[in-house]
């Protein structure tokens, strides 16, 4: 009976009140989906930045994000759980030219590849394979850029699921083979984030999932239906894109280049742009003076996208929540401060022919302890270091709750048979001239110790054909044995009472052993022995100075020190070298004597500023020395104002100060990496015995410069005086000291 009374009393109700109604269906006021759409625009995305900082301080809250090239990076960065403040300071304190540059660190290469940069300034580096010459996928293989993105998401980058990261992420690629739009929403974070933003021809292409990725700007530049497709209600726009160039700026192919990729983005930006509806918001920066190369104008940019925010205030802050709500979005977003993870698997993924064991010897990664990530960026700047790399990598991966490492040693794919370049000329603008170009054919990675076979062919003044078989004895590549052999043929000058009289050629053949060892990546310590044959005559000039044929064996020691940034304009480290040269008639030489040379070279810098101070001192020990081997002086740096060789005798001593001004800090790829202004005093003199060393017998000198460390070697423009009268100017293209 009481279970017939309730229903019976409800619609007694109904019937009885006619005035209460009641709704079909209930409407629950939610806050809307909001997507944010971070567009490309390469150093001008930083823009991006300002605006996130204004949607912090405003609370409002982001529900999606997609973002294409430097959106992606921004965007991935933020929805990995950085603070607009994080990634701010990244921007600002990352050292851009090292990232463009992207070369290892000259204190991280191996000793032999420092070694051959003296021989082969010249910057770039093709392959041969088949009969056919290969070159780098990219200007920049984006290894720099890559550990940076690595390391900045680590906390979230074992998330593989994009829709799982604090805020879901989306970045947008082109497929180089196919020229679809790619809508990377599961992987490696920082992958996807630096495939978005590999520029072709810039960037060589990222390979996700077998798939070659390169910058979604070229099909997408500002991704707003990918926004859409995810669900997202109300769209904030970001469109840093650069505006067309103008004619003046169409003189070079770099500017061509890069006008036409404008031009391919401009079209379906504009698509995209007039899908937007009334309630989406377009914040569009004034980035008149921040090119898209332009990294280091990253708080120029980062000012402008706040700005630009500032102007959207009254339709943004209708998308505000309250502080307690917004506070509980940032305590979802933001990445939790905490030590890092312990390491319990390191995994080596080795897609190059370098041997597992001699990659597995430089990586220091202990397992069952927390990850120490800059040791870790040591470890792989110093196999990235080895050359034999086009990209060493690590991806942070979590199995059943335990954390791990995969490291990725990427092959150059125009490896491992390399062609490298040496250009060097010069003219005294008084009729001198000289020019060299050297060819270098380099065989890496013959047997799994790492044998190479190192050849060179150069023509001009010098003629040189050589052969090398640098062969290590162990994993760790500290012990070496390198046989050689070598045909030069070489034009030198003679000078009398400061008279250029006649020109010597000289062929030399030449065969040696040498043994050796490398302490750590700057030091290397070499003992050899020689044996070479000298044919060499008047080529030009007096026809009584006399020929000889002349017969040398000696035993060679050079201990060399290398910790230089940079072998062309250095700003830091320090380089010294000691030479012993010792001819035996027991070795088969005509004449036995002892030849020591000691150099020093130490930049000292403060901000843009450098002073290089160098000393070269040669002695015989006592010994006579050879006509055909003496010490000489003359030339630019080397006594400015003399001619090349000027000088010759028993013993030489040379000091120096150059001093030199940076006066660009590029932040794009150029044909010149910086430009200098600068100077040098030089003291030096040669001299037959130690009782003629007197200060009254050196001679002072001294130079004016400009110079431009190029993508084929230094070049300088000089003017040299030497006391006495002498003075020269100098055009001059390869390393002078």
């Amino acid at each position: 009976m009481r279970m017939l009374v309730v229903p019976v009393l409800w619609v007694l109700l109904i019937g009885a009140s006619p005035n209460i109604a009641f709704p079909d269906t209930v409407t629950i006021h939610e806050h809307p989906k909001i997507g944010l759409v971070l567009g490309g625009g390469g150093a001008r995305g930083a823009a991006h930045v300002g605006v996130l900082k204004v949607l912090e301080a405003n609370h409002i809250p982001i529900d999606y994000i997609v973002g294409t090239s430097m959106g992606a990076i921004i965007g991935g960065l933020y929805a990995a759980g950085l603070s607009p403040e994080t990634i701010e300071a990244q921007l600002q304190t990352i050292d851009w030219t090292a990232v463009l540059r992207d070369k290892p660190s000259r204190s991280e290469m191996a000793f032999p590849l420092k070694w051959m940069e003296y021989d082969f300034p010249v910057k770039l580096e093709a392959g041969y394979r088949q009969g056919r010459i290969l070159f780098p996928r990219g200007l920049i293989a984006g290894q720099q850029l890559g550990i940076i993105l690595e390391t900045l998401a680590f906390p979230r980058s074992h998330i593989k699921d994009f829709d799982q990261l604090p805020i879901p992420f989306r970045a947008v690629a082109t497929d180089m083979e196919t020229g679809e739009m790619v809508v990377l929403d599961h992987g490696n974070l920082p992958a996807a984030m630096r495939a978005s933003v590999s520029v072709p021809g810039a960037f060589a292409p990222e390979e996700i999932d077998g798939r070659l990725l390169v910058d979604g700007g070229l099909v997408n530049e500002v991704p707003i239906d990918v926004a859409r497709q995810l669900g997202a209600d109300i769209l904030i726009v970001v469109n840093v894109g650069a505006p067309l160039i103008e004619r003046s700026g169409l003189a070079s192919l770099v500017g061509t280049s890069a006008q036409v990729l404008r031009i391919m983005t401009r079209k379906n930006t504009a698509e995209q742009l007039a899908s937007l509806s009334p309630k989406d918001i377009l914040i569009t920066p004034d980035l008149q003076l921040v090119g898209s190369t332009e990294f280091v104008k990253a708080r120029e940019a980062i000012h402008s996208g706040e700005m630009a925010a500032y102007s959207m205030l009254p339709a943004l802050q209708q998308l505000s929540i309250s502080e307690i709500d917004y506070r509980a979005f940032l305590d979802r977003q933001r990445a939790p401060s905490q030590p890092p993870p312990v390491m319990y698997f390191v995994h080596l993924h080795n897609a190059s022919p370098v041997a597992d064991e001699i990659i597995n010897r430089q990586l220091h990664i202990p397992l069952n302890q927390p990850l120490d990530l800059d040791v870790l960026q040591q470890d792989l700047n110093r196999l990235y270091g080895m050359g034999d790399f086009e990209r060493v990598t690590f991806v942070h991966d979590e199995t059943h709750g335990r954390h791990g490492l995969q490291i990725n040693a990427q092959r150059k794919p125009w490896g491992p048979h390399y062609l490298r370049l040496a250009l060097d000329a010069s003219d005294d603008f008084s009729g001198g001239s000289t020019y060299n170009v050297m060819l270098g054919i380099t065989s890496t990675r013959l047997n799994p110790l790492g044998a190479e076979w190192r050849n060179k062919i150069q023509t001009g003044a010098t003629r040189l054909i050589s052969t090398e078989f640098y062969q290590p004895f162990d994993y760790n590549s500290r012990y070496f044995i390198s046989p050689r052999i070598a045909i030069e043929n070489k034009i030198s000058d003679v000078y009398e009472d400061d008279h250029r009289i006649a020109q010597y050629q000289a062929t030399s053949y030449s065969s040696g052993l040498d043994w050796g060892v490398v302490f750590d990546n700057s030091t290397e310590l070499r003992i050899g022995m020689l044996r070479d044959r000298i044919e060499a005559g008047p080529r030009v000039g007096a026809a009584d100075l006399p020929q000889y044929d002349i017969e040398q064996g000696a035993i060679l020691t050079r201990l060399t020190y290398d910790r230089l940034d940079n072998i062309n304009f250095p700003r830091h480290g320090a380089f010294a070298r000691l030479e012993w040269f010792g001819a035996r008639d027991g070795l088969g030489a005509d004449v036995s004597y002892d030849k020591l040379t000691t150099e020093i070279n130490k930049p000292v810098t403060y901000t843009h500023y450098t002073v290089l101070s160098s000393l070269r001192i040669g002695s015989s020990l006592g010994s006579p020395l050879p006509f055909y081997d003496e010490f000489s002086l003359g030339g630019f740096l080397s006594l400015s104002g003399m001619q090349r060789g000027q000088l010759t005798g028993q013993r030489m001593a040379l000091g120096r100060m150059m001093f030199y001004r940076q006066t660009r800090n590029p932040s794009s790829i150029r044909f010149a990496e910086a430009f200098y202004l600068g100077g040098s005093l030089e003291l030096g003199g040669v001299w037959e015995n130690n009782s003629e060393l007197t200060l009254q017998t050196m001679n002072l000198a001294g130079s004016l410069l400009a110079g431009a460390d190029t993508v084929i070697g230094p070049l300088y423009l000089a003017y040299g005086y030497t006391q006495g009268g002498h003075h020269a100017a100098y055009l001059y293209l390869g390393r002078v000291f």
